[in-house]
Formats: structure tokens, sequence, C-alpha cells
């Protein structure tokens, strides 16, 4: 939140390391759970056992938009609002290499699982480089309007992309072929989102105006489940992800206010995916959450939230097995707007 990032120690609920003066647009943990890369126009490296900052560049000379790390955890990829995508090397913090769009700006970053495709968002095309030689990989994907977001499936060879129109495109990232078409929907302020389960069976597909979570089969391409969250919620945070189990779903949802009219309260309700059946709803209710994570690994679910009176931003951790409240953080200033696990 504000300028700073924290990294915690979730077990005595204390900051190992802030990160003062700069606002991170982006972080992700190594798959190994040893170092941590966050950044705006600063790329920061940073030991995730002890958290003490292991190396810091000025990556970009814009405001940065995004990260991507190989499933190796050894290689990362920086974008910002300009054609020059970063390659750098995570064991000794230094950049290695530069892939370069044609025109225009990277909006979206996304490595394939074995690390040898980066797929970048850029206006209406994706475009794939070859990781080993830098260059582009055949014609651009194309989609009628703007790409926001692009995501490869961790286990299969399929990519799919986002534009401002609604529209979800599955591509065979191997042979180029557009295989399936998805109309989400469109929203004149938000853009869609896309989460694959770990296990790459199924995908989440958040539509643009975040009223909506649909479930897709990722070997066919089919909607399996649409789950209703809320009419136009004006939140600019994913709100779903999936449980470690892959089995379940924790979605925003919201209900009136009884106490006042003029009010609605957000809940979290985890959802068996199979029957769509909701299992628990997290503890209490959030006043205006921002950000949600689900671990690799455990069963626990970490929310951030912010109170209006008195003014107050906080992480909480809950249990996925009784929704119970286990743990919460403070000590940010701001409204929180990105939350990571640890992979271990």
């Amino acid at each position: 939140g504000g300028t700073h990032s924290r990294l915690w120690d979730t077990r005595t609920r204390k900051v190992l390391r802030q990160f003062p003066n700069q606002r991170n647009f982006a972080s992700s943990f190594s798959p190994d759970g040893e170092r941590l890369v966050f950044g705006n126009r600063r790329l920061t490296f940073v030991d995730a056992g002890t958290g003490v900052e292991q190396d810091r560049f000025s990556a970009h000379s814009r405001v940065g938009l995004g990260l991507a790390l190989t499933s190796d955890g050894k290689t990362a990829y920086s974008i910002n609002t300009g054609p020059i995508i970063r390659k750098w090397d995570v064991g000794s913090t230094k950049q290695t290499g530069e892939l370069t769009l044609p025109t225009g700006s990277a909006r979206s970053v996304a490595v394939s699982r074995d690390g040898r495709t980066v797929a970048v968002a850029q206006k209406d095309n994706v475009h794939l480089f070859d990781t080993r030689t830098g260059r582009a990989v055949g014609e651009p994907y194309r989609h009628e309007q703007l790409v926001s977001s692009v995501a490869f499936s961790p286990t299969r060879d399929l990519l799919v992309s986002r534009s401002s129109d609604g529209k979800a495109q599955f591509w065979n990232s191997q042979s180029g072929a557009l295989e399936a078409t998805m109309d989400l929907g469109m929203s004149p302020i938000h853009l869609g989102y896309s989460v694959f389960s770990r296990d790459g069976r199924m995908l989440a597909l958040v539509s643009p105006d975040k009223s909506t979570v649909d479930i897709v089969n990722a070997a066919t391409r089919k909607r399996v489940r649409k789950i209703q969250i809320h009419e136009a919620l004006v939140s600019f945070f994913l709100p779903t992800c999936f449980l470690p189990d892959n089995k379940e779903l924790a979605t925003l949802t919201v209900s009136p206010d009884p106490e006042e009219e003029t009010r609605v309260l957000y809940h979290f309700d985890l959802q068996d995916l199979a029957s769509g059946v909701l299992r628990q709803r997290l503890q209490g209710a959030f006043e205006y959450p921002s950000a949600i994570a689900c671990p690799p690994q455990g069963d626990v679910i970490a929310v951030a939230d912010e109170a209006v009176s008195p003014r107050k931003h906080f992480v909480r951790v809950y249990s996925t097995a009784t929704g119970k409240l286990l743990a919460q953080f403070d000590g940010h200033v701001d409204r929180i707007r990105q939350l990571t696990f640890s992979p271990d």
C-alpha cells in the first residue's frame, strides 16, 4: 500500500523487511521460494528467507507493468510502458538479454511451462518470442480490440489471451491455431483476467466488469459453470483464486448491508468446482477488499481489506477448513494492491 512493500513472516506475524519509497506494480516468488522479485521502474531481488535485499536495478525508464518467472525460477522477464522486455538471471540478479516489440508498448507478459516461449500483449496482438534466440516466432495472434492479458497453462500447450471487447481466445501455443473463443461481455472501465488451476485442468475467466467468473475445462475449452459475483463491481483486483487441491474456488460475493440500505457487504465463499455448492464462507464481512491469495499448499487463504472508521489497512489469514480468522497483519498506510505467498 502507498509507496511501501512489506515481507512478512506468517508464523510470527512480524515484518521481515520493509521496502520504502517505491510503488510496486508487480511481484513474484521464484518457484523454489528462495527469492522474491518485485519492481516498478526498479527491479529488486530479495532473499525470501532473510528479507535481505540482494540487488536492485533501474530496470525501466518508465513505470513497470508486469513480471513473469520461468517455472524453474531461474529467469525473470519484466515489462513497462515501452517496447522492451528485459530478461534477468534470478541467481546472479543480472540482465541477460532483451526482447523487442516491433512497435508500441507491452501490456502483459507470460512464460510457457518449458520456459522456451514468452508471450507479450501489445495493442490488439499477442507476440511470441523464442527465449533461446530472442527472436519473434511466427505471426502475432490477433484480436479485434486491445489485448489486456495473456496466460499460459502450467501443464499443456495452451495460451489464453483476453481483450477489451470481452473476448477470451484459446491458442495452441505450438501450432499457433486459434482453438476457441468465448465472449464474456465488455466493460468501459475494467479488463478481464484469467487464472489457471495449478494442475492446469481448470481455468477461471473473470469478466471485465467483475460480475461473473466462468469456470472452463482447459482440455475441452468448454464452460463448466458460471458464477455470479455482483453487477458492475467496482474493483481493480482479481476476485478469485483456486485452492491448492484444485477442487475448490475462493470467490468474492456481495450481499446487502442489513443496517444501511445504500451499502453492500463483501464475502468470500469457497465453492466446489464440480457441483458449484457453497462449502464454506470466510468468517465476517469485508468492507473494501483489495487483494486475495491462495498458497500453493496448505489450508489457508489471505485477504487484504480496508476499514473506513477508523481508517485501517490490513491482511487477514483464514482457515479454509473452518472459515475462521487465524491471523491479522497490520501496518500498511494505504490500500494493499497485491498479496503473494511463498511457494513453500
